[in-house]
C-alpha cells in the first residue's frame, strides 16, 4: 500500500511591530479596565462592609438598651410581685385581726379567779355585782392557755351576749371604789395580740416622754423699767410717819 507524498511545509506571516503594539495596548486596555471594575467592586465591597459594622453597632447598642430595659422590667416585676404578695399577706391578716375583734367584742378577762369551785362562785357573785338580772354561767372551760403546774392562775374569760353588757361591766367596775371584796379579782377587756403590742408600744412612749428631763430651774426674773406703785404697807407705813411728823412737839 502507498503512501501519500508528504505536503509542502505551510508558514504564518509574520506580524508586524505595530500589529503587535496594537494587540498589546488592546490588551492593557482590557487589563486596566478590568482592573478598573475590579477596584471599584471592591470599593462597593468596602462601603458594604462599613455599613454592615454601622449597621450591626447599632444593632448591638439597641440589643444592650433592650437588655437593660427588660432587666428593669423583670426587676420592676419581681417588686411589684413581692409588693402585691406583701399586700395580700398584710390585707388577709388584716382581715383575721379584724374578724378576732369583732369575736372579742362581747368578752371580758377576769384576772386573779382561782381554779377551784371557790373561785367561781366569787367570780359569779362579782359579775352579779357588776351587772345586776344578768345570768351567766361561767366554768372552768373558759379558761385560756394550757394549765400551769407552777401554779399560776390563767384568765377566765366571760363571753356576754353583746357589747353593751361588757361596756356596762367595765364601767360599773371602774367605778367602784371599794374593791377589796373582791379579793385580788380584776376585770379587763379581751384583747387581740395586736392590740396588747400597740397598748405596750403606747405605754412604753408615754413613759419615755415622761422621763425625759425638764428644765426646772428657776428663771431669773428680769427687772422691770416701768413705774411700780408702792405696797399697801409701804404706803401705810409712808401715811403713819407723816402723821407723827405733822403732830405739834409736847413740851
Amino acid at each position: 500500500m502507498s503512501q501519500p507524498p508528504p505536503q509542502p511545509h505551510q508558514t504564518t506571516p509574520a506580524m508586524t511591530i505595530n500589529e503587535l503594539f496594537d494587540k498589546l495596548s488592546k490588551r492593557h486596555d482590557e487589563t486596566d479596565k478590568k482592573l478598573d471594575d475590579m477596584s471599584e467592586k471592591i470599593r462597593d465591597l468596602k462601603r458594604a462592609q462599613t455599613e454592615f459594622a454601622q449597621r450591626l453597632e447599632i444593632v448591638e447598642r439597641e440589643n444592650g438598651a433592650l437588655s437593660s430595659a427588660q432587666a428593669e422590667l423583670q426587676d420592676s416585676f419581681l417588686k411589684l410581685q413581692q409588693t402585691t404578695k406583701s399586700d395580700i399577706n398584710q390585707f388577709k391578716s388584716d382581715i383575721m385581726e379584724e374578724r378576732e375583734r369583732t369575736k372579742r367584742l362581747n368578752n371580758i378577762l377576769l384576772l386573779g379567779v382561782p381554779e377551784n369551785d371557790e373561785g367561781l362562785v366569787l367570780a359569779n357573785s362579782i359579775i352579779k355585782e357588776l351587772l345586776p338580772g344578768v345570768n351567766i354561767n361561767l366554768n372552768n372551760n373558759l379558761r385560756i392557755g394550757r394549765e400551769n403546774t407552777d401554779g399560776r392562775v390563767r384568765p377566765l374569760r366571760l363571753i356576754l351576749s353583746n357589747p353593751a353588757e361588757r361596756n356596762l361591766a367595765l364601767n360599773n367596775y371602774y367605778a367602784l371604789e371599794d374593791k377589796n371584796h373582791f379579793n385580788g379579782i380584776y376585770l379587763k377587756k379581751d384583747l387581740t395580740k395586736l392590740q396588747l403590742s400597740l397598748r405596750k408600744l403606747k405605754t412604753t412612749d408615754q413613759r419615755d416622754n415622761f422621763s425625759q428631763p425638764h428644765d426646772n430651774r428657776k428663771r431669773r426674773r428680769e427687772p422691770d423699767s416701768s413705774p411700780t406703785l408702792p405696797s399697801k404697807r409701804t404706803a401705810a407705813g409712808c401715811a403713819d410717819s407723816s402723821q407723827r411728823t405733822s403732830q405739834p412737839m409736847e413740851n
